[in-house]
């Protein structure tokens, strides 16, 4: 049997190295810098719905910056998801431009909207002071203005003020009535009782003068 020695190749300075092993390498680049992109890609994506994952206000009712002509009777405001519905955690006022207060009742939780009953509202600007807490425990505040426009004209900071005016006012009015009829009555009696003393003092004079007449017609 014939043995043949072991080939060997050699390759001098600047000779291009075989095709085979050129693309080899381009093919491990590649894949290495597809791997990388969606590396980060992937990266991306987890930490998207993290940074997003707090509560934001979509509407609200009524809207920032609108004019209103009819009395809301309640005024609601809408998130992106539920809130969370515990005690103290979710705050709302309703307030004008000297800040007093026309809520009538603390806001009430439903899923994503939280609503809260407001008393009549006279002309002029408003503004909803809001605090909620979203899912996720983070805090959320911001404040909504408009203005209302119904030809409702007042300087009442709400209609229970107004009610404790309109009876102070009645309770005075009836204090001073009575006030007067008791001078009225106070008057009337001491007339009645200078007329009776009058009256009284003519009779005594009248019985001490009777008897002197009498004795001196006996003598």
């Amino acid at each position: 049997m014939l043995t043949y020695p072991p080939t060997t190749m050699h390759f001098r300075t600047g000779d291009s190295p075989p095709t085979g092993r050129v693309r080899g390498s381009t093919a491990r680049a590649a894949r290495t810098a597809v791997t990388v992109a969606l590396t980060a890609v992937l990266a991306f994506a987890l930490g998207t719905p993290t940074a997003s994952a707090h509560s934001s206000l979509v509407s609200s009712s009524p809207e920032d910056g609108a004019t209103v002509e009819e009395q809301p009777g309640t005024v609601e405001l809408v998130f992106n998801e539920n809130v969370q519905d515990q005690p103290d955690f979710t705050q709302m006022a309703v307030l004008d431009a000297d800040e007093n207060e026309f809520h009538t009742a603390d806001p009430v939780v439903d899923g994503n909207r939280v609503r809260q009953d407001v008393s009549e509202l006279p002309d002029g600007d408003y503004t909803i002071s809001y605090r909620i807490v979203s899912a996720d425990g983070h805090p959320v505040s911001g404040t909504i203005e408009f203005t209302m426009a119904t030809g409702m004209s007042g300087d009442v900071a709400n209609g229970d003020e107004a009610e404790t005016a309109s009876e102070q006012a009645s309770g005075d009015g009836d204090d001073s009535a009575a006030a007067i009829w008791s001078g009225i009555v106070i008057a009337v009696l001491a007339g009645l009782a200078l007329i009776v003393g009058r009256s009284r003092r003519r009779l005594r004079e009248s019985s001490e003068d009777g008897p002197t007449s009498d004795d001196e017609r006996d003598r």
